[in-house]
């Protein structure tokens, strides 16, 4: 194992400090720059209990970065030259905006009154229900653009979009907090750790928040050597493909035909009640063996894949490609020091199935079946594996390795249920009409090529239920499974 706290100069960038900006070292890890991390721009919008006062929510949120949270304003300088720079030299990158608040006072407004549909007021009990996600909702900040859209106007900086966007929206009963930011800042695990200390800012002091890792650290030093014979480009993981050559027009081709058979596409909610789980979990477990006990995320991620599937216009014989993402922080705590989560990105890790699917099979094969391939996958998951992978994928990044095949598509689950989201409060910035409790927490994303496919199980809903999120092609929410569910508010 490498060092964990050395100088790994590889993996950071460092120039002269300027007056308008705090921070002159900037780590970069080497996962920050696959082709699965920088495409993104990811927002998260969250709903909490009560009117809360926005000045101390900004002045707050400030302090926390200037005087703990470093390695936030780091990345935050670090995107300013990796995304301004180079495309023009004629102005200062201190006059860019790297951070911008904005607030929204809506009155003695309810939250129903402006958004009728809030998923989280509109569900059922009784079964698996749709509804409007965040970007359909009034006073949610969708993910829009790319990183590649962050520099327009290269001459005029001030026209660009900010690297980090803070939007709260108050209403007599609930505030609403949207940021949104390329996904080099942060991973949804870095999120929470943000979400709190900002928390505990607000509450009791930015003196009893605990530090992040010290700039420079880099957890995954010693891996990607490529004159290690593992790290042979031949010897690409289970699942993998390099996508270069034939690959990547063949990849080309297949992403082209599935946005002109279906150019627009549509980002939904979806709502498992705790008695739909329990029920789709007793189902799923006849197909297991003695002694396998399938878990929740196993018959969820199994349902969603063949609703999926069966509401896909796509041709029976397409290849189907499924994976989630593994948190290297949890898998791998050896490399991330006595407190895993004080490294805020990137440290998840992409799995795909052992099995690679046709779309007919995943539309014949039965809940349970298509659980166990799940099962079966995490079962054969081993630490040294996942440590392997991430040595090969770093040491090979000009192959471009992606895990799926070039042809077909993909679909992948995302759960963020272990992360403690619903355990928060900002009861330090209450004003009235609440607690300050947070109840609901949303996902969005924007990519170069979409963000189809790629679901987010984002949190329970208090009740032993949970929320997801997906964006489809529009005409898969009418067709198969999805189009079998009941529709509230769409």
């Amino acid at each position: 194992m490498g060092s964990k706290q050395g100088n790994q100069a590889a993996s950071f960038r460092t120039y002269q400090p300027s007056p308008n900006l705090l921070f002159d070292v900037v780590p970069i890890n080497p996962l920050d720059t696959t082709n699965l991390v920088k495409p993104w721009v990811v927002t998260y919008s969250i709903y909490l209990n009560g009117r809360l006062d926005s000045v101390k929510l900004h002045d707050s949120l400030e302090t926390l970065i200037s005087k703990k949270h470093r390695i936030l304003g780091a990345r935050l300088t670090a995107a300013l030259d990796t995304f301004y720079v180079p495309h023009s030299e004629s102005f200062s990158r201190d006059t860019l905006p790297a951070v911008v608040f904005s607030s929204n006072d809506h009155g003695e407004k309810s939250v129903k009154s402006a958004n009728p549909h809030l998923p989280q007021l509109d569900a059922r009990p009784d079964r698996i229900t749709l509804h409007p996600a965040a970007e359909s909702l009034q006073a949610f900040v969708a993910a829009e653009g790319t990183p590649e859209q962050y520099f327009p106007s290269p001459n005029q900086p001030e026209l660009n979009p900010p690297m980090l966007k803070v939007d709260v929206e108050t209403f007599s009963d609930a505030t609403i907090i949207s940021v949104r930011s390329p996904h080099i800042l942060h991973d949804a695990k870095g999120y929470e750790r943000i979400l709190t200390a900002w928390a505990t800012a607000v509450n009791s002091g930015v003196e009893d928040v605990p530090d992040l890792a010290p700039l420079g650290w880099d957890p995954l030093s010693g891996l990607g050597n490529k004159n290690s014979p593992a790290n042979d480009a031949k010897k690409i993981p289970r699942g993998w493909t390099s996508i270069v050559g034939d690959a990547e027009k063949k990849m080309a081709a297949s992403m082209t035909q599935e946005f002109e058979s279906e150019p627009r596409a549509k980002s939904m909610s979806i709502h498992f009640p705790i008695s739909e789980i329990k029920r789709l979990r007793k189902e799923a477990q006849v197909a297991a063996p003695d002694g396998v006990r399938l878990s929740e995320n196993d018959v969820v991620f199994a349902f969603l894949a063949r609703a999926w599937a069966s509401s896909s216009s796509t041709s029976p014989s397409t290849p189907a490609h499924l994976m989630f993402p593994i948190d290297l922080r949890g898998r791998l705590p050896e490399r991330f020091g006595p407190d895993p989560g004080s490294y805020i990105h990137n440290s998840v890790f992409a799995v795909p199935l052992l099995r690679t699917f046709a779309m007919e099979d995943l539309r014949n094969m039965s809940l349970g079946d298509v659980a166990m391939e799940i099962r079966k996958t995490v079962q054969q998951l081993t630490n040294e594996e996942m440590e392997r992978n991430a040595d090969w994928v770093l040491a090979n990044a000009e192959q471009n390795p992606i895990p799926r095949g070039p042809e077909g598509l993909m679909f992948g689950v995302s759960s963020w249920r272990k992360m403690k989201f619903l355990d928060f409060n900002f009861k330090g910035a209450v004003e009235s009409g609440g607690d300050g409790k947070l109840v609901r927490i949303w996902g969005s994303a924007s990519t170069a090529f979409g963000a189809r496919g790629i679901c987010v199980v984002e949190c329970d809903d208090g009740e032993g239920g949970l929320w997801c999120s997906v964006e489809l092609p529009e005409g898969d929410w009418d067709r198969g499974q999805f189009g079998d569910l009941e529709k509230r508010g769409v």
